[in-house]
This record gives C-alpha cells, structure tokens and sequence, in this order.
C-alpha cells in the first residue's frame, strides 16, 4: 500500500510538472507573440509615417507645380501674343515719313532713333544731298525701317520660343502642343515675310494668305486650353 501510494505522489509530482511546463510554454508564447506583435505595430508606425511624409511632399509638389502654371501658363501667353502681333504688324499697313520737312539734323535725330549704323547713315546721307537722289535716299530708309521691325518680331518669336523650352516642365500634353504649333507656324510666316523676298506670283500670294489664316485659329486654341486648365484648377 505504501508503495502505491509513493507511486501516486510520483506520478502527481510529474503531472504538476507538466502543468507546469505547458504553463510556461504558453507564457513564453504570449511574450514571443506579445514581442513581435510590438515589432509589427512598430513597423507599421514607421511605414505610416513614411507614407504621411510622402503625402505631404506629394501635396507640397502639386502645389507647387499648380503655383507654377499659374505663373507660367500667362507669360507663356505673353510672350506668344506679342510675337504674334509684332510677326502681324510687319505685313500691316504702317504709316510711312514723307521726310517733306526733314533737314539733315532730323535725319540724324531719326537716324538715332533707329540705332542706324554709320555706314547706313553715311550712304543715306549722300543721296539726301543729291537733289535728284533725296527719293532714293527716302526708300533706302524704309528699307532699313522693313528690316529693323522684322529683328523685333525675330527677337520677339525667339523669347516666345526660349521661354517655352525652358519651361516645358509645367506644360500639359495639351498646352504643350497648342504652344509649339503656334510657335512653328508664326516662324514659318515670319521666314515668309523676310524682307530680302519679293513675293508677287500668284501662287507666292496664295501660300502666304494660307500661312496667315491658319494662325488664328491655332491662337485661339492655345489661349482655350489654358483657360480650361486653370478654371479647373
């Protein structure tokens, strides 16, 4: 009987142990679990924070982009429309001096004005003497008037021109088109209109007028596109 009983309290001091080990497994468990479930909260709480900074650098960058077209959708704008009328102007009707009460002073004064070089001025002002050559020396300064209204609308489509290309970044697809066309088809009537051609045929006339009347509409669709980003914005 004292050996069953001594046998009992062996197998109960096992079955504690058991109870025990088990307990202590769970417990270890619960720590691992516990452990890794802060690891994991931990790296979800970075990665959130990571994406909040993104997002804010997202938003900081629309902004700024939005800012920027704002800004350089009308001068973009600017500088086509004066390209676009200095081009314009050089086949308007301007009026022309007559010169009638011009004296060589005046013509210098004019001469200054125009930023005429020396040999020009020199040249112009030996027909001027010439009594027979004063209506030659008048068309020489038209001609030098032609060419120095055609460098300003040159000058004029070459900052339109600059200014696109240094600032395509902030231009949509759509703009970006409706911009390069009107630029290409303004330099296309400008080489056109060059002084140095005399364009009298019938087929000249007709190519020139179908350059020009295209350029309306093109205008209208570059200022259209714009007008609707920016509203939307």
């Amino acid at each position: 009987m004292e050996l069953i009983n001594g046998f009992l309290k062996i197998i109960g001091g096992v079955s504690i142990l058991g109870v025990g080990l088990v307990y202590l497994s769970r417990l270890m468990a619960q720590q691992v679990f516990k452990k890794n479930m802060a690891d994991y909260q931990g790296e979800i709480t970075r990665e959130l924070e990571k994406l909040k900074l993104q997002q804010q650098k997202n938003f900081k960058d629309f902004e700024l982009f939005t800012s920027k077209k704002h800004e350089k959708y009308p001068e973009m704008y600017l500088h086509l429309e004066t390209a676009y009328g200095e081009i314009l102007r050089l086949e308007g009707v301007n009026e022309a001096l007559t010169f009638e009460n011009y004296d060589e002073e005046d013509l210098n004064l004019y001469f200054d004005e125009l930023k005429m070089t020396g040999f020009d001025r020199d040249r112009i002002i030996k027909l001027w003497r010439a009594f027979e050559g004063k209506q030659s020396a008048i068309i020489e300064i038209q001609k030098i008037e032609r060419m120095i209204n055609y460098r300003g609308a040159e000058e004029n489509w070459r900052k339109a021109n600059n200014y696109y290309y240094y600032n395509l970044l902030y231009f949509s697809d759509g703009v970006s088109y409706a911009c390069k066309d009107l630029i290409d088809n303004l330099l296309n009537y400008l080489i056109f209109l060059h002084p140095k051609y005399e364009f009298t045929s019938p087929e000249e006339m007709r190519e020139g007028k179908e350059m020009r009347d295209m350029l309306p509409e093109i205008r209208l669709s570059v200022r259209t596109k714009m007008q609707k980003e920016l509203r939307i914005e």
